[in-house]
């Protein structure tokens, strides 16, 4: 499906803050720890120069811009209007695009043009469900490149005509694991056309359930649960039956996918009631096959000898000693492997991991945000890296374990593994 609109006929009608149903542009820098690290002297100016840029055409368009909402890279425009919305981020993008930075940096903007209800937030800020969505549709670009959700696409059907059009990408899984979402990319003069695949859950390596609601209201606990799945191999979800311990964990895995090129592996054991059957399901969800003659744990632990994946083992409280002979065995040999687990009650390997384990009381959390950052790494996540060129036998291949790909452009927007064991 192509659609196209004249560029030229767009008008914004808003005036002052839009408040109600709202169309927001949100954006950012790629790449801008690495330009920081490399060009600390340039990238004020850099920043500068795209805030600019940024408030000329949103006046242009009678957008509005709320005070910031995050990193200084990035910015948020709300319009009353969604032709006024795509109008800009065309715009900006092609100024952006014809923009000749200092040093001939490579500053590149991602965008994303979503509508929906907006709520308040003190400071004249907004917050809210739409804002998420954007967001998350945002993580979906290549530099360069602007996205529009399929409910601002719906709204400026009517104006389309002309040199700037819309090209369709098909339903795309979000982050957030809700429903897919219809992604369409802007197109036009002196917009980049060409991009690589989205980086959707679609093309990702994981069997993480869809869920059929959003991930609302515990951002504080999967914060936690992030530092602490970077800092320690081993991590389980303790608590009460319903407490939330799986769509946690779901949720944790769609979060850190970028860092594990070789997948995120959802076996769910509620369905077994033999121990030894872990270690075959858990071979089944990751696509591992069996080798006549040879055991299953062994099959699995040769494919992820030198893969950098993540496992969840899903309500592991009735086969505990399956989930740590199987957790055990992949801990101790497969380097990059780390395990999440969800329980009704801790447990860990026998033979602790390098790193440690490290136990999480979800029903704590709900009153107390969980444990305390302090007992993580003061530096951030440190999530496992694979030396440059090496690859991990046996596996499929994809654009992140084809040659050419390093483990700094894998996780070119995470920090770096820090030095330890």
């Amino acid at each position: 499906m192509t659609l196209r609109m004249d560029r030229h006929e767009w008008r914004g009608t808003a005036t002052g803050r839009p408040t109600g149903t709202v169309s927001f542009v949100l954006g950012d820098v790629v790449g801008s720890t690495r330009l920081w690290e490399k060009h600390p002297d340039s990238m004020p100016g850099v920043l500068a120069r795209l805030d600019a840029l940024a408030a000329e055409h949103a006046l242009a368009r009678s957008g509005h811009r709320p005070p910031e909402q995050g990193e200084g890279d990035n910015f948020v425009a709300a319009f009353a209007d969604a032709t006024a919305a795509v109008a800009f981020a065309a715009d900006l993008q092609a100024a952006l695009c014809a923009e000749a930075w200092p040093d001939d940096l490579p500053v590149a903007l991602r965008m994303a043009v979503h509508n929906g209800a907006a709520q308040d937030r003190d400071g004249g800020r907004y917050m809210g469900e739409t804002l998420n969505r954007c967001a998350r549709l945002r993580a979906l670009a290549h530099g360069g490149q602007v996205l529009v959700s399929g409910a601002a696409t719906a709204l400026v059907a009517e104006h389309l005509a002309g040199p700037v059009f819309l090209r369709d990408l098909g339903a795309h899984q979000l982050r957030d694991l809700s429903q897919p979402e219809r992604v369409a990319q802007l197109c036009g003069p002196g917009l980049p056309f060409e991009f690589p695949p989205l980086r959707s859950l679609n093309r990702a390596l994981t069997n993480l359930p869809a869920q059929v609601t959003s991930f609302v209201g515990r951002a504080g606990e999967l914060a936690e649960t992030t530092l602490l799945l970077g800092d320690r191999r081993h991590v389980t979800l303790a608590g009460a039956g319903g407490c939330g311990k799986t769509r946690l964990a779901v949720q944790l895995g769609a979060e850190v996918l970028d860092n594990f090129p070789d997948g995120v592996w959802f076996a769910d054991l509620a369905p077994l009631n033999d121990p030894d059957l872990v270690a075959g399901t858990v071979a089944a969800v990751a696509g591992v096959a069996e080798v006549p003659g040879q055991p299953i744990l062994d099959t699995l632990a040769d494919r992820f000898t030198d893969a950098i994946a993540l496992l969840v083992l899903d309500n592991c409280e009735h086969l505990l000693d399956g989930a740590a002979v199987v957790a055990e065995r992949l801990l101790a040999n497969c380097t990059g492997v780390r395990v999440l687990a969800t329980s009704r009650e801790p447990w860990a390997p026998r033979a602790r991991p390098p790193t440690g384990s490290r136990h999480w009381d979800c029903r704590a959390a709900r009153t107390t945000s969980g444990v305390s950052r302090s007992r993580c790494s003061p530096t951030g996540p440190r999530w496992p890296a694979r030396p440059c060129g090496s690859a991990p036998r046996n596996s499929r291949r994809s654009p992140r374990s084809a040659p050419g790909w390093t483990a700094s452009r894998w996780r070119s927007s995470w920090p770096r593994p820090a030095a330890g064991p």
